[in-house]
């Protein structure tokens, strides 16, 4: 029925909240619903775990693949996403980051809602309710103007409007992700979700949202840590994004958002950031 695919970089698997929870849960399933479920972990990590320490330490089998280098988000979930549905002949995968917290009520909501929306082929991907610390992430609504607006209400009901959810607790149905070539290299890392939920939005077809909600860590959110390459890498995503195949109305409210942003981290001292989306409103694009 279902892989979990969790996409690890640099990071110790027993300091992952996605890994950490999972293993928890996972001794809590019932046997029956254990076995409908297969666990891949994709290691980018250019200095690797242990594969024995995984196994050592971790209640659940699993799947373990290692690259020494980091191959992105989009290469990563396209490669399991194949041999989830080739080699397992999986319908649905839940894809995962390394700092999500999973609970059990998200879990079997997940496979119920398989066993209940599995036969209506207009549902491609199933989103829990997505909260960090501060403010309301995911599922997002996208208007006129391409700015995202929460979609907070209770329970649970299907979305045809276009989107914007997180990667991470993504669950999606296989047919339709083979369907569409499966990921878009041209946005490894970041803005891969925008990408994916507004293709689903222009397919036609709708996103089943969860009554779970489930916290999550994003690395962005705290600006002194996030080193100028990849801040490079998120602002050129973006522009990437915003500059091909959106509306007049779209195009011009990023420019009207990068001005803004500009200001801020003007305001906030923040001069070589300033200085790269500076040159993203002139130029529109980064270059190395």
């Amino acid at each position: 029925m279902l892989a979990l695919i969790i996409v690890m970089y640099e990071m110790r698997y027993d300091q992952s909240n996605t890994l950490n929870s999972l293993n928890e849960l996972y001794i809590k399933l019932t046997d029956e619903r254990k076995k409908l479920l297969k666990i891949i972990i994709k290691d980018n990590s250019v200095v690797s775990n242990n594969e024995y320490d995984y196994r050592n330490k971790i209640n659940f089998p699993f799947l373990y693949i290692n690259k020494s280098e980091n191959e992105g988000l989009a290469e990563s979930y396209t490669y399991c996403a194949k041999l989830s549905k080739e080699k397992y002949q999986k319908d649905w995968v839940v894809l995962l980051d390394q700092d999500t917290c999973l609970d059990m009520k998200y879990l079997n909501e997940v496979i119920d809602q398989i066993e209940t929306q599995g036969n209506n082929e207009d549902i491609v991907a199933l989103v829990p309710k997505i909260k960090t610390a501060s403010y309301y992430l995911s599922p997002r609504h996208v208007n006129i103007f391409g700015l995202l607006r929460p979609i907070d209400s209770p329970g649970s009901r299907i979305y045809k409007k276009k989107i914007m959810a997180i990667n991470s607790t993504s669950v999606i149905r296989l047919n339709f992700l083979e369907s569409i070539g499966y990921f878009n290299s041209e946005f490894p890392l970041d803005y891969l979700d925008h990408w994916f939920y507004e293709k689903i939005y222009t397919e036609g077809r709708s996103v089943f949202i969860l009554d779970s909600v489930l916290e999550h860590e994003l690395s962005l959110d705290n600006m002194d840590s996030v080193s100028e390459n990849r801040y490079r890498s998120y602002i050129n995503s973006e522009n990437k994004f915003y500059s091909n195949g959106k509306t007049r109305k779209e195009y011009l409210t990023y420019k009207v958002k990068l001005f803004g942003r500009i200001i801020k981290l003007l305001l906030a001292k923040r001069y070589n950031f300033a200085r790269l989306n500076v040159y993203l409103f002139l130029k529109g694009e980064l270059h190395d």
